[in-house]
């Protein structure tokens, strides 16, 4: 990747002391091509043909430069024709800015005076992004004749109204994005090849949304102007909101343009229907001269779901038939200059699982290693990378210190650019580049324009990988860091005003007083973010004061939204026990629960408070009325799976059990509430069990990568109940090194030493655990407490004391009749055997 460094003979100090910041070989500098005699138009050609980014340092004195207007305008037809592609204009003196006119002016410009190392870091960035555009080769569209027909026969059915925009769903790479434009290719030519696209995040609405879309479509939008579209957006009523938006689709329409939006979990509802604010917005899209808008999910609307009105185009993405994917391998290959034969092709054809994100990986680890044949035979890198796109791959991922830090800071904010990035981590700029292009490639992290954040599909399991947390002093230090540099460079519009939305998030985190910037664009979904954030992070009180501040400016959030700050601020509430705080996030939700799917946060709500309050039978009802009211909610079924189980019912347990793991197999908490269903509805029969011995390899590997005791306890459980109390003993010896603190293993120890015949042992067990919770159960909440007294009645069964065994069912806050009817039958069973 290069660039060219265009000026004027008289300003050459000035960019030699930036190329020096450059990595060599990174940079074509026109003065060497003057020094070295060549001054000729063909020299100029060859080195701008030799680069991707074209950089001009505009002063008085290129201004005046015959050579320096000759290579502007020679960039200007490169990137027409999309051999360069991009340009950026430093300014060296203020002057020159307000008077220069040429094409230039029209992209990137920055109009204040950087230092060398300022405008090396900022040139190194959009040369990362840059290099992304140009891996991605026009690759051969092949096959997918039935997805293009099915969309075909919805835009010429005469029964239904012309199409206001397609809905398409599928996995990542399956080529949701290369049919529509393919679709579009086809039935409307008129439409560019150049389609602007925006991210819909969890919790965004109208406000978000529409400052998305003026970003897309106006990138280089002053600060000014900007702050007077969404502060004219903020005064209006929801239906003018949906107006205004639209027109802005609208406009791209006129423009033979197409809109793409993404689903990044806020297009949707809970039960797959477009959220409410989407639906008012296509009601005022056009339906001329083509559909607008294109709208890219992971996921289908069901039929009953779909808009009355009946002008979307839908379609799912599925794999490739084997044929067209075949082709599709072999047109690349031979691209490539690869030879391949009929075997090795068929064998290469099976590994793709007809997935064409599968197929280009293929593609370029046969070209690394030059022989797909060789590839071929030993294939064990790419079933690695196949079968770890997420977690997995994440965790087998080597990551360096640097490569930590990189990621840790992208916790806390979700996008940066380069210089912002190199600012926080004080590091040489040419280093975080080479770490940088690594992550790329390792597809850790994506660059658009000219930022950088995580890739979307390794977010979540980035998040989650213990090796990217940061200790609380290093946030602290980071946060400090990135408030500094964000805020000046938005200030003085340095920085990209994409960033704003990070700017805002550093400033909320930092308790800053409220700045210009807040004032003019803090969204209460800033504060939802940030409630998520330290909610995930188990920073309860932190998450609980956000969520409060987004409930508080609830008229602007969207309804998912709403619902997600009434959800967050309960849901920490809960865990310490603040039940003043849990009451007004309820009743903040039941003042908006309109519909299913709200209704069923309300009583999902009331059933987490009362599990972890120990109250499993309310938790039961709660929970279940959530359940009717939205079937395809998995936390729903997880809580529900794990409360059954506790009340001894694990024919329902695994019911729900089951409807959890479907949409998360790769999941340790699901598989092992799966497993514990199985060993008691299966009893004795579990030992052998195909699908449990299945299950528990998966939950063997997942521990290993976690570092979790679930395997192992699962095992002792087993052994404990139908195989052999050393056995048993042995295994949760083995969970108990790893997670010397956990609940469930340490229960089981104790009734392991129950059966051995060893009450003393098993005594001093239930005793260290009674002060292991008393100790962490500042917060009031007794999720143990049940499971905890139903062990204690087991060792007074075992050395005879029914009476105090008795008395301990005595609360009816935690116990039933049932549960003491349960244990009088135990009880006479226990005596009968001893009399005998």
């Amino acid at each position: 990747m290069r660039v060219f460094l265009s000026h004027s003979s008289k300003d050459k100090a000035v960019v030699e002391a930036v190329a020096a910041e450059l990595r060599p070989g990174s940079y074509e500098l026109d003065s060497l091509t003057f020094d070295k005699g060549g001054l000729n138009a063909q020299e100029i050609m060859n080195s701008l043909q030799r680069s991707d980014l074209f950089c001009l340092f505009l002063s008085k004195h290129s201004e005046a430069s015959h050579y320096v207007r000759y290579e502007q305008t020679f960039a200007q037809e490169l990137l027409a024709s999309g051999q360069i592609k991009r340009v950026l204009t430093v300014c060296l003196d203020d002057e020159t800015f307000t008077k220069y006119k040429g094409f230039m002016k029209h992209f990137n410009m920055v109009r204040k005076a950087l230092s060398p190392a300022s405008a090396a870091r900022l040139i190194e960035g959009i040369q990362l992004s840059s290099q992304r555009e140009r891996n991605e080769e026009r690759h051969p569209f092949l096959g997918r004749d039935n997805e293009l027909k099915m969309l075909q026969d919805q835009a010429i059915d005469h029964e239904k109204p012309l199409m206001k925009g397609l809905f398409i769903a599928g996995n990542a790479g399956a080529g949701r994005r290369t049919i529509s434009k393919k679709f579009y290719q086809n039935q409307y030519p008129n439409v560019r090849a150049s389609y602007p696209q925006v991210l819909v995040d969890e919790f965004d609405g109208y406000d978000e949304f529409y400052r998305k879309i003026i970003l897309e479509i106006k990138p280089k939008i002053s600060f000014a102007d900007l702050k007077s579209h969404v502060q004219h957006l903020s005064t209006v009523p929801d239906q003018e909101k949906a107006i205004l938006i639209s027109e802005e689709i609208n406009q791209m329409a006129e423009n033979n343009e197409t809109l793409i939006v993404y689903d990044g979990g806020g297009l949707l509802q809970d039960n797959g229907a477009l959220q409410l604010e989407f639906e008012n917005i296509v009601n005022e899209l056009v339906d001329r001269p083509h559909p607008p808008a294109i709208f890219i999910s992971p996921r289908m609307t069901r039929p009953s779901l779909r808009r009355s009105q009946n002008d979307l185009a839908y379609l799912s993405v599925g794999s490739l038939s084997k044929g067209d994917s075949k082709r599709l391998l072999g047109s690349l290959l031979k691209e490539k200059q690869i030879s391949v034969n009929g075997d090795d092709l068929n064998a290469l054809n099976e590994l793709s699982d007809q997935h064409p994100f599968n197929i280009y990986r293929i593609v370029e680890l046969v070209v690394e290693v030059n022989s797909a044949e060789l590839f071929a035979a030993n294939p064990i890198d790419f079933n690695d990378w196949k079968h770890k796109h997420t977690s997995e791959y994440v965790k087998s991922t080597s990551l360096s210190n640097l490569d930590r830090k990189i990621l840790s800071i992208f916790q806390i904010v979700p996008e940066l650019d380069f210089k912002s990035l190199c600012t926080v981590l004080e590091i040489p700029s040419t280093q975080v580049s080479g770490e940088i292009q690594k992550m790329i490639d390792l597809h850790l992290v994506g660059v658009v324009e000219d930022r950088i954040a995580i890739s979307p599909a390794l977010r979540i399991a980035i998040q989650r990988d213990s090796r990217v947390q940061i200790a609380d002093f290093e946030r602290t230090k980071v946060l400090k860091s990135l408030s500094i540099t964000l805020s000046a460079r938005m200030e003085d519009e340095s920085g990209p005003i994409s960033l704003i939305d990070s700017t805002i998030l550093v400033e909320l985190e930092t308790g800053k007083p409220t700045s210009k910037l807040q004032e003019a664009f803090l969204l209460p979904s800033h504060n939802v973010w940030l409630a998520k954030n330290h909610y995930d992070d188990k920073r309860w009180h932190d998450a609980i004061e956000h969520a409060k501040a987004a409930v508080s400016g609830r008229a602007r959030l969207s309804k998912s939204g709403v619902i997600a700050a009434c959800r967050y601020l309960a849901l920490a509430a809960a865990r310490i026990n603040d039940q003043d705080n849990f009451k007004y996030g309820l009743s903040m939700l039941k003042s908006v629960a309109t519909d299913d799917w709200a209704k069923s946060n309300v009583h999902f709500l009331e059933g987490f408070n009362s599990r972890l309050s120990g109250h499993l039978y309310d938790a039961q009802k709660s929970l279940l009325s959530s359940y009717e009211l939205s079937k395809g909610s998995r936390s729903t079924a997880r809580e529900l799976a794990s409360v059954c189980l506790e009340l001894n019912d694990p024919e329902q347990a695994e019911k729900y059990a089951r409807e959890a793991y479907r949409y998360a197999k790769q999941n340790p908490f699901l598989i092992d509430i799966l497993i514990s269903c199985l060993i008691h509805t299966r009893k004795r029969g579990c030992v052998n069990d195909p699908e449990v011995k299945d299950l528990l390899d998966s939950l063997e590997i997942l521990d290993q990568l976690d570092g979790r005791s679930f395997y192992f306890t699962r095992k002792a459980e087993i052994e404990y109940l139908y195989g052999s109390g050393i056995l048993a003993q042995k295994f949760v010896d083995q969970a108990l090194t790893i997670t010397p603190r956990l609940f469930e293993p340490l229960r089981l120890k104790a009734q392991i030493y129950i059966k051995l015949g060893q009450p003393s042992r098993a005594k001093s067990q239930i005793d260290a655990l009674e002060n292991m919770l008393r100790s962490s159960d500042k917060s009031g909440n007794r999720p143990h407490h049940r499971p905890f007294v139903f062990l204690q009645t087991e060792y007074h069964l075992e050395v005879g004391e029914y009476e105090i065994a008795q008395r301990l069912l005595g609360d009816a806050r935690f116990f039933t009749d049932e549960d003491r009817a349960a244990l009088k039958k135990n009880i006479d069973l226990a005596r009968a055997y001893k009399q005998k």
